[in-house]
């Protein structure tokens, strides 16, 4: 049973599907043939594409089905679907729609469509100004469009109840149409004559993909899009694809986005959005890649920028007027960029303002395209600045801000804050000033804002110099007075610095009078330069300031030609002067120097030079100074110079002689080392500058400086030490020359006087002098001795004038109120002349004399005379009983004679003798008690006294001398031995002189009688001998009782026998 059954079954199973298969084919036949009408599902499709909605009628030409490949296999399409309102009016069009029919609603005798395609229709957007939608299909646009396009999303919209029609639709699409947007809110229009738009019921709404070719400047653009329907927000949330979108394209097209034209590059990425219903506006997101391209941007840009690839990520606000961007990233294939920020527009009556905040880091930026990067108009100033000084180099990073407001555009200048930019940068090349060489391999950070530019150099180097901790500061860029503030440190040697500083606008080389290449050592500075930020600078509108230690400093040809080496300096550069100090070898010798000049106006013409030193005999020679042959020992010098347009004018020295030694023998005065001892000078160097020293004179030998080559001076001077004090001025002509020396004030010893010193042609010295007292003593030995015809042997031609209150002449004799004068032809001392009140220090007052010396080449005289004799031989203690009298001495020195021999006479009229203790005894010995008295008494008068001498190597020898008078005649001969202080003389006492000369004037008798001239008929004879201090006195009593002739004949010579009285004497006169 089981079996028959089975074939039974298999037998209409085979039958069912021969049948099938035949129907198949046969269907499959007509398909290939063309659609196959099915108008009998014609009414059903009607009603069902109403999808329940009263008031909307659906017309259609044909109910087909077709074969519309494997994708879609067989198709069920309404053919010239209208929509009809209740008037009947064709409110959208479609030419075909693919339905999918729901089987489950098939089995229950209902069509019911669960997808609709609408196939190649028109599509008419339209966005209305205040943010609405409305959508038509088909030609016609109206205000129905909207609704009858709803009723297809509300369709989606329900909740899938299978009790009604539009429960069962899940996907609406729109193929191959053509859509129109028109936005009147954005007056701009879009056509994409292709697009495939599909949407899917979901849990919460819609979810559509649109696919479009979009017609922008012709070209059709593809664009993809996402949307999703929120049903109960009733918001769409729209996700744009882009491909190779052109920007530029859209701004030809649509001026409403002309903005874009800048932008050359092809873009795709995501642009996001939400679209609510009752047009409440809702942010735009995107993230979007493009390029390569170029920007071109002529308002803010000289240039376009070229890019290889540019991203940006961000959203535009609900507003439509600002925009967020959380990135854009740049990168041209060599400088790079990211940032963030964001934009916002401002409309200013008809026209956009724009501003924003943008913040980010830039990265590789070579310097020689910093300008296609910076914006003409942004800090031009720093730009223009940059741009012209630095040219090479490259920033490696740089972060910045720029916030700008959209009335900022309104103004010539954007505020202090609207940029902030912070950059390293390395490999610079740049020019700190126009004139100046460049800094090179510059490493460092720059800050930027409006106003300022701070640019700081960690390293680098200007030629040999390296440069470190530099800094570049440009202020008040946005203001009226905008400068450059530029400071660094240099390093490097002596000679390239100077050569840099030689340059315009420092020429400080130049000023100097130095040339940098002759310059030697190594130094560190720290300077600083700032100037005005204008085209026309003047030299006083640079203020430059330096500060600079140098280390083994040398230049040959230093100041006045000396070299000068071994420096340790501090240098000290400002706007306005330059100071050097610190300790230089100067031509072998150790110094501190200490120098100023001024740059401008009067301080140019004068600078300031301070030396410091300690010169011995080897440095004084090294120096090219004179040989001074009075000094020994070292000495110190604090020299401070004075130099007018780069000549020495004036000057002040100290010079500390402690240390050396002094011996002048013309003044017979020494100071010995060790002795304090400081001179003072200060001096003025003549207006004609041929006689000044020149800053740039040749090096001098020392030969050459002392035969004439150092400069005319005068100035005042003094000097304490040793017992010498003297203060003054001096006058020096070319070469050292003396032209003026005036001693205010000379005191050494006893003396104290005043001195003027001029030159006497064609060589020596006038010198006149005068005080208070000069001590001649150390002199006198000189001027008198057996040498004195060469006691000036060392001293050049000389000639004097004296007006002396006291002149000492030894140790009791002065010459008080003395005038005088002599000269001296360098070898002799021609003539000498004095007159005055001779006095001595134990007798109150003096007596006048007047003194006269001349020589000539074999003889000199000598003249001495006074109206007070007696006073003059008392004073000069040669006789201390005469008074009174006409003193008159006449004498010749035989210079060509061996031991210069002086003959000569002296003579005294009209004096008197009191109280002679010597000539007392010898009267009194003599029997002559009478004329004795007298002596005592009144004293004894003399007529006249003469007497002939020759003084020879110390020994004075007298024949025929000579004393008479009234009460007493007296011859005198013999010798005074100055050298042993020894006396011989001897001679004839003849009283009642005058008696025995009335009987010698008897003719035959008077001679007869009284003998030869000088004698008498009474007289006696005596002898004094021994030590001038206390000599022997021996007197012959007989020989008064002969006659002259015959006492001459008798008593020629002292008696040796007994009858001879020897009477010593007192010694109280010579």
């Amino acid at each position: 049973m089981i079996l028959p059954a089975g074939k039974f079954i298999l037998q209409i199973f085979g039958a069912m599907t021969a049948s099938l298969a035949m129907a198949l084919a046969v269907f499959a036949w007509l398909l290939s043939s063309g659609p196959v009408s099915l108008g009998f599902l014609t009414p059903y499709l009607k009603e069902a594409l109403t999808l329940g909605r009263a008031g909307v009628q659906v017309e259609m030409d044909d109910t087909i089905l077709t074969w519309a490949g494997w994708d879609r296999t067989l198709d069920v399409r309404a053919i010239g679907v209208r929509l009809l309102d209740t008037k009947g009016k064709a409110i959208a069009r479609v030419p075909e729609i693919s339905l999918g029919l729901s089987g489950a609603a098939l089995m229950d005798g209902r069509v019911v469509p669960t997808t609709l395609d609408l196939l190649r229709p028109q599509v008419r957007l339209l966005r209305t100004k205040d943010g609405r939608f409305d959508l038509g299909l088909g030609s016609g646009i109206g205000s129905a469009t909207g609704d009858a396009a709803a009723t297809f999303f509300e369709a989606l919209l329900n909740p899938s109840f299978r009790d009604r029609r539009d429960g069962f639709l899940s996907r609406i699409s729109v193929l191959n149409a053509d859509i129109l947007l028109v936005d009147h809110a954005s007056r701009t229009t879009w056509r994409a004559p292709w697009a495939d738009i599909s949407l899917l019921r979901s849990a919460n709404g819609i979810d559509g993909n649109i696919i479009a070719d979009v017609e922008i400047g012709g070209d059709a653009t593809r664009i993809s899009a996402v949307a999703n329907y929120h049903n109960i927000e009733r918001k769409l949330d729209v996700s744009l694809d882009l491909a190779d979108f052109l920007p530029a394209e859209l701004a030809a097209h649509i001026p409403a986005f002309k903005a874009l034209k800048a932008f050359s590059a092809p873009i795709s990425g995501k642009i996001s959005t939400t679209l609510y219903l009752d047009g409440k506006a809702a942010p735009v997101e995107f993230n979007l890649t493009g390029g390569p391209g170029v920007v071109t941007l002529p308002d803010f840009f000289a240039g376009s920028l070229v890019f290889s690839q540019l991203a940006a990520q961000g959203v535009v606000k609900e507003d439509y007027r600002s925009i967020e961007f959380g990135e854009i990233v740049v990168d041209t294939g060599g400088p790079s960029g990211v940032a963030k920020g964001n934009v916002k527009l401002v409309k200013k009556g008809e026209a956009w303002a724009a501003g924003g905040t943008l913040e980010g880091t830039l990265r590789d930026v070579p310097m020689a395209d910093l300008g296609e990067y910076w914006p003409p108009k942004l800090a031009h100033i720093a730009r223009d600045w940059v741009l012209t000084n630095i040219k090479e180099g490259h920033v490696r990073e740089g972060n910045f801000i720029l916030r700008i407001k959209p009335e900022d555009f309104e103004n010539d200048t954007l505020p202090k804050d609207a940029l902030d930019l912070a950059l390293r940068f390395e490999n610079l090349t740049t020019r700190y000033l126009p004139e100046l060489p460049p800094l090179l391999n510059a490493s460092g950070t720059a800050r930027m804002t409006i106003d300022t530019l701070d640019i700081s150099v960690e390293a680098g180097h200007v030629k040999t110099l390296q440069l470190s901790e530099g800094s570049v500061l440009l202020s008040d860029l946005s203001g009226d007075n905008p400068a450059v503030d530029i400071s660094f440190v240099v390093s490097g040697p002596v000679k390239d610095g100077m050569a840099v500083l030689d340059m315009e606008p420092f020429g400080f080389a130049t000023l100097l009078g130095v040339v940098p290449t002759e310059l030697g050592g190594e130094m560190a500075a720290r300077a600083r330069i700032a100037l005005p930020l204008s085209e026309n600078i003047d030299e006083k509108d640079v203020r430059f300031a330096a500060a600079a230690n140098v280390r083994d400093f040398s230049m040959p040809k230093g100041i006045g030609g000396v070299p000068l080496n071994s420096g340790t300096l501090a240098v000290s550069i400002d706007a306005n002067a330059i100071d050097i100090t610190g300790d230089v070898v100067v031509a072998g010798v150790k110094a501190n120097v200490a120098w100023h000049q001024g740059y401008y106006g009067e301080a140019a013409k004068t600078s300031q030079l301070r030396m410091t030193t300690v010169l011995d005999e080897a440095g004084r020679k090294g120096l090219g100074l004179p040989d001074v042959t009075w000094l020994a020992g070292p000495v110190g010098i604090t020299a401070d110079l004075v130099a007018e347009n780069w000549q020495v004018s004036r000057g002040t020295m100290a010079v500390d002689l402690t240390s050396a030694a002094i011996a002048m023998p013309e003044l017979q005065w020494r100071k010995d080392a060790g002795v304090p001892g400081q001179l003072d000078f200060q001096f003025v160097l003549p207006d004609d500058p041929a006689d000044k020293v020149q800053v740039q004179a040749q090096a001098q030998t020392p030969a050459q400086a002392k035969t004439g080559s150092s400069p005319a001076i005068s100035g005042d001077f003094s000097y304490a030490g040793g017992g010498l004090e003297a203060s003054g001025d001096l006058e020096l002509g070319a070469g050292a020359t003396l032209k003026q020396l005036n001693l205010s004030k000379l005191k050494f010893g006893l003396s104290d006087v005043s001195a003027s010193i001029r030159p006497l042609a064609p060589k020596g010295y006038i010198i006149a002098m005068e005080g208070t007292q000069f001590d001649m003593r150390p002199y006198m030995s000189r001027l008198l001795g057996d040498d004195a015809n060469k006691a000036g042997g060392d001293l050049p031609p000389l000639r004097l004038q004296t007006r002396l209150r006291r002149l000492i002449v030894d140790d009791t004799q002065m010459l008080d109120n003395m005038e005088g004068g002599a000269e001296f032809d360098g070898t002799v001392w021609r003539t000498l002349n004095a007159n005055g009140d001779l006095s001595r220090g134990d007798l109150v007052g003096g007596v006048p004399v007047v003194v006269s010396y001349s020589s000539n080449d074999d003889k000199s005289r000598i003249r001495v005379r006074s109206n007070d004799g007696g006073g003059v031989v008392r004073k000069l203690g040669i006789f201390e009983n005469a008074f009174g009298g006409e003193l008159a001495l006449d004498a010749t020195i035989f210079e060509a004679e061996k031991d210069r021999p002086m003959r000569g006479k002296v003579t005294l009229k009209k004096f008197k003798v009191v109280d002679a203790p010597t000539l007392s005894n010898i009267l009194t010995v003599g029997s002559l008690s009478g004329v004795a008295n007298i002596l005592t008494n009144n004293g004894i008068p003399f007529v006249q006294f003469e007497a002939p001498f020759l003084m020879k190597n110390g020994i004075i020898t007298t024949r025929d001398a000579r004393a008479f008078g009234p009460s007493l005649g007296v011859t005198i001969e013999g010798i005074v031995d100055r050298n042993k202080s020894h006396i011989e003389l001897q001679g004839t006492l003849v009283p009642a002189y005058t008696i025995n000369s009335v009987l010698g004037n008897i003719p035959i008798l008077g001679r007869l009688l009284i003998g030869g001239e000088g004698q008498g008929i009474f007289g006696l004879t005596y002898k004094v001998s021994g030590a001038i201090s206390r000599p022997k006195v021996l007197v012959n009593p007989l020989s008064a009782l002969a006659p002259g002739p015959l006492r001459t004949l008798l008593f020629g010579g002292f008696p040796t026998n007994g009858e001879t009285t020897e009477q010593p004497d007192s010694g109280q006169d010579n």
